[in-house]
């Protein structure tokens, strides 16, 4: 069920994490394949893009543009969640502190205010 269409899993610290269509993100254990969380991220959206991580963090992107960060644990929480009011379909790039995301009309460069 939590197997998403499009966006490919990625492997942080030991935990799977999958996004799928209506924004729903699972956390895995990879040798067991149990389940840790399960639940929606976000405004319910479709996803192309993949989850990125790093910094002990996951950054998700939906095709509508919006950008949501989760902690990049088992039991995940989310932090923050932003519209950028664009399409988005490419997965955002990590370089160093900072998350760079293409959109249909731009080329956006976050950084943690704390770098």
């Amino acid at each position: 069920r939590g197997l998403p269409d499009m966006p490919s899993p990625v492997c942080v610290d030991g935990t799977l994490f999958l996004v799928k269509d209506g924004g729903i993100l699972t956390s895995v254990d990879p040798e067991t394949g149990a389940i840790r969380k399960q639940a929606r991220v976000g405004t319910p959206d479709d996803y192309a893009a993949s989850p990125v991580g790093g910094g002990g963090r996951l950054v998700l992107a939906s095709r509508s543009g919006q950008l949501t960060v989760v902690t990049a644990v088992p039991e995940w929480e989310e932090l923050s969640s932003t519209d950028l009011g664009e399409e988005l379909w490419a997965t955002p790039a990590i370089a160093g502190p900072d998350v760079l995301v293409r959109t249909g009309e731009a080329l956006y460069c976050f950084r943690d205010a704390d770098q």
